[in-house]
């Protein structure tokens, strides 16, 4: 074999090296791998993607590149995820970032998405019964006014923004190509959101869906989230990140427009279109229901290189280009308003989503030039006042941030919020070291059941099974052996011949003991059929002590017993555990809101003191036998520690 020679050697370039090829992730379609016409001159197929010595004016050849041209389809995920990163980590050198783009990181982003899907979905069901994350999508938001003022109270009132189905319907139909999402789209797309909650922690980012669903087209999962972890890295600069940041951008954009274009931005509030709700188009849909869905692909090219400023330029520009049409159209719709103003657009009463309808008719219109567009947005602004011409230029981003500022100021001080709570998600759990396999808490259902039950504090917790009758044995010594040293746990049973799943939630330590322990926290449930918790509350009709004047201790506390005081006393049966049973809850009968034997076979339950439970077994089955029992440790999600109270970690210690 001949030896290489100098000039192949300096041709040769590791395949690892190069750009990574996009792929449609959202429709499993083929994309194009071939860069055609101008862009195959203006964009490589390796790094560097930015120029060796990332000054500014490199980057702003990159900028307008990128908005003249566009990112050509193969390249869009090297690129979408090399800008981001870029931008979000200014600190890195140029080359670290095109690396996130090329083929060497496959593996690695891969590896990464598959420990996040274990995370978020550690069972199959889990997935099955997980819904599409809120993201602060059904919120109520006070209507916004154009000049910046509080809305008017007395007229009323709170408009009520729910991403409902029919939102969902347009976004999985017809919003993303023109035809519904294939089902494997729809499974990447809510994998993506649920991890971002999940892991990521965004609670409130109602342009993610529609976002995501975009990325999609060219981008795998993996990629997807490695872009949006960056995009976390620098929020202000990408996604307003909460409800006031929200409310901040929507009122920046009122103000801006109002400053630019007074008298469409005077029509579009009038129209109710410069309402939180109004802008949905804009700053929830990320243009997909008004625009061409090449046009939405195109701003996206720019939005990933240049943050939100792109949704505000864009924004205004394309108000301003059809501006005109919109005044034709309602001039013969709708009732006509004298105006001092020859140029005002006639509009009485109208609603933001006739405004929008306009605005989407002459979008996809012959009319419509995207050249335009870019050229509105990026280039000066004029107006003419008084005979005299002068510029007018968009706020730079510096001066737009400021203005954002001010206005999430304004909004923490001013609108109030209400948001429908979304359900916790399932719990996850941790495989046994022991190959003892988890059955009755392993539906995700059940699972998130438990969540929905549990105190705040530990909902982020993982199950962890430390004791099976059908692996360790059916005695009451077994069991305290295998539970003593474990503070929260979750007890769970099946009752035979019903098929009923029971249990009951401690909050110290099961241990053979004469005394009654526990507290509050306690509670009784049922897991199925028709989940359902028992919580313990105090019953503040119930007088332990008595007061009398001619008490003997001086207070005037009589210390003398009473019948309430043995329902008080009977009403704290929190937790009882001896050598031949355990219960929870109690009863002035003597029986239990949840018996077992020692044998762990037999059960009884009946309406416990507090807890107000239904009989667990059945209305007609006060006693009933026990299949499998299972318990459940809880554990940290992080790190997989036991959860317990206190500076340290040590595991629980009963210290009685």
């Amino acid at each position: 074999m001949n030896a290489m020679s100098l000039d192949e050697k300096e041709e040769y370039v590791s395949p690892l090296k190069l750009f990574i090829l996009s792929q449609d992730t959202l429709r499993g379609t083929r994309v194009n791998q071939n860069v055609e016409g101008a862009a195959r001159n203006l964009w490589p197929d390796r790094p560097p993607l930015f120029s060796a010595g990332a000054n500014k004016n490199n980057d702003l050849v990159m900028k307008r590149t990128c908005r003249s041209v566009g990112v050509p389809p193969p390249l869009r995920c090297a690129v979408w995820i090399s800008a981001v990163h870029r931008s979000a980590h200014p600190q890195e050198s140029p080359s670290e970032a095109d690396e996130c783009g090329t083929l060497g990181r496959v593996r690695l982003l891969d590896h990464s998405w598959t420990i996040v899907l274990q995370q978020v979905f550690p069972d199959s069901s889990d997935e099955l019964t997980v819904d599409f994350p809120d993201l602060g999508l059904s919120t109520a938001f006070f209507p916004l006014q154009q000049d910046g003022s509080s809305p008017d109270e007395a007229s009323g009132a709170i408009l009520f923004t729910a991403f409902t189905a029919n939102h969902w319907e347009n976004l999985l139909g017809r919003d993303h190509g023109g035809t519904p999402i294939p089902e494997k789209g729809v499974k990447a797309l809510k994998q993506v959101l649920c991890a971002a909650q999940f892991v990521l922690g965004v609670d409130f980012c109602p342009l993610l869906p529609d976002l995501v669903a975009i990325l999609l087209n060219y981008m795998t999962e993996s990629y997807v989230y490695a872009t949006l972890r960056d995009m976390m890295d620098a929020p202000s600069f990408f996604l307003p990140l909460s409800f006031t940041q929200h409310i901040a951008w929507c009122r920046s954009f009122a103000y801006v427009l109002k400053r630019l274009h007074p008298e469409t931005a005077a029509e579009m509030n009038r129209a109710g279109a410069l309402s939180v709700d109004g802008l949905d188009p804009i700053f929830k849909r990320f243009f997909t229901n008004i625009m061409k869905y090449e046009h939405v692909l195109r701003i996206c090219d720019m939005f990933v290189m240049e943050g939100g400023k792109v949704l505000f330029r864009m924004g205004v520009a394309l108000i301003a280009m059809c501006k005109g049409d919109l005044k034709k159209k309602f001039k013969s719709s709708l009732t006509a308003r004298s105006s001092g103003s020859s140029g005002s657009i006639l509009l009485v009463d109208s609603n933001p989503d006739a405004w929008w309808d306009a605005v989407r008719t002459f979008a996809h219109s012959s009319k419509f030039s995207f050249a335009t567009l870019l050229k509105k947005a990026f280039g000066t602004f004029h107006r003419t006042l008084n005979k005299e011409r002068r510029q007018m230029r968009f706020p730079r981003r510096n001066a737009l941030a400021r203005m954002i500022s001010i206005h999430e100021e304004w909004a923490i001080a001013n609108v109030p919020r209400t948001q429908l709570t979304a359900p916790p998600k399932p719990l996850g759990f941790v495989e046994s070291a022991d190959g003892v396999s988890m059955v009755l808490a392993k539906p995700a259902s059940v699972r998130a059941s438990l969540a929905s039950w549990l105190p705040l504090s530990l909902r982020s917790t993982k199950l962890n099974l430390i004791f099976s009758t059908d692996s360790h044995g059916r005695t009451l010594d077994i069991f305290y052996r295998h539970c003593s040293r474990t503070k929260h746990t979750i007890t769970i049973m099946e009752v035979l011949n019903t098929g009923s799943i029971i249990g009951m939630f401690a909050s110290q330590a099961w241990h053979n003991s004469s005394h009654v322990y526990g507290d509050g926290e306690c509670f009784l449930f049922r897991a199925s059929p028709n989940p359902q918790c028992f919580k313990w509350k105090h019953d503040d009709t119930i007088e332990v002590l008595s007061f009398e004047e001619d008490s003997h201790d001086g207070i005037g506390l009589s210390m003398t017993s009473s019948p309430d005081q043995e329902v008080a006393a009977v009403m704290e049966h929190f937790m009882v555990s001896r050598s031949n049973f355990i219960s929870m809850g109690g009863t002035v009968d003597g029986s239990s809101g949840l018996r077992l034997n020692e044998d762990l076979s037999t059960g009884e339950s009946a309406c416990a003191l507090g807890f107000n439970n239904d009989p667990l077994g059945g209305p007609d089955q006060p006693q009933f036998e026990i299949g499998l029992v299972e318990v459940y440790g809880l554990v940290r999600e992080m790190d997989g520690r036991a959860v317990v109270d206190g500076a340290n970690d040590q595991m629980w210690d009963p210290g009685f």
